[in-house]
């Protein structure tokens, strides 16, 4: 009898599946062949965006990130299909260090929560970074309010860490985050803590005049704001005096 013709839908299923089962029996050069063979034919099909990120997590467990970051690129408009069982499913460290690479963050975010709690504990340090980052991310596309809690969990996460450079953009952004919500208290806390830190010293040990000196100049705007004009005027000074004019302010 003749075979019967599957339609591109049907043959892109089939080959996928395929892919998926080569590479749990451990046959990966032939489970991305598959993979590949399916994505050829899936072009514009719903299950275009799954075949990609099982190629970007496939790649990225074998440690060939190149191939990897290639597919992410391809991926990146397709980004909103993406569904977190998938990311729940594929979650690892070399794909998690990828998707960092390529600055994928609200992805890494939801990556890290569903990583093996076994020998594949994250570094506290790398946590702290993505939430940091997911709180520029939605600090510039939503919400301050949003950005607030994922900033409180990164600076935690680094409060005991040697990591000052981290911890001062953490602290920063905390006093942004703030100031934009116009809760002036907090800022100015967190500012100051923000100046301690530079006073502690950078990733060298070595305090930094120009960042103090930006860092009084910062502390100014928020009493200003506040219409604390004597203190706003104190900051300017201690800050005319940490630099040499030659730089200004």
């Amino acid at each position: 009898g003749t075979e019967a013709i599957l339609d591109p839908q049907q043959e892109s299923q089939y080959l996928y599946s395929q892919g998926v089962e080569q590479y749990a029996q451990g046959h990966a050069k032939e489970a991305t062949e598959s993979l590949t063979q399916a994505l050829s034919i899936a072009d514009g099909l719903e299950l275009e965006p799954k075949i990609l990120w099982t190629l970007v997590s496939f790649h990225a467990q074998q440690e060939e990130f190149e191939q990897a970051a290639t597919y992410v690129t391809v991926l990146k408009p397709l980004l909103a299909k993406i569904q977190e069982t998938w990311i729940q499913q594929e979650a690892s460290l070399p794909l998690l260090s990828l998707l960092m690479e390529t600055k994928l963050w609200n992805m890494a975010w939801t990556m890290s929560q569903y990583l093996p709690q076994d020998n594949n504990t994250l570094d506290p340090t790398v946590l702290a970074r993505i939430h940091f980052e997911v709180a520029r991310c939605l600090t510039t596309t939503s919400s301050t309010e949003q950005a607030l809690p994922h900033l409180k969990e990164a600076l935690e996460l680094v409060q005991d860490r040697d990591e000052p450079r981290l911890k001062q953009a953490i602290l920063q952004n905390m006093v942004h985050a703030h100031a934009a919500e116009e809760e002036w208290d907090e800022a100015l806390s967190f500012q100051e803590s923000y100046m301690e830190s530079i006073i502690r010293g950078g990733d060298d040990g070595e305090e930094n005049p120009i960042e103090l000196a930006q860092g009084q100049y910062d502390a100014a705007q928020l009493y200003l704001a506040m219409e604390e004009y004597d203190d706003a005027l104190s900051c300017l000074n201690a800050g005319l005096q940490l630099v040499p004019s030659k730089h200004g302010l």
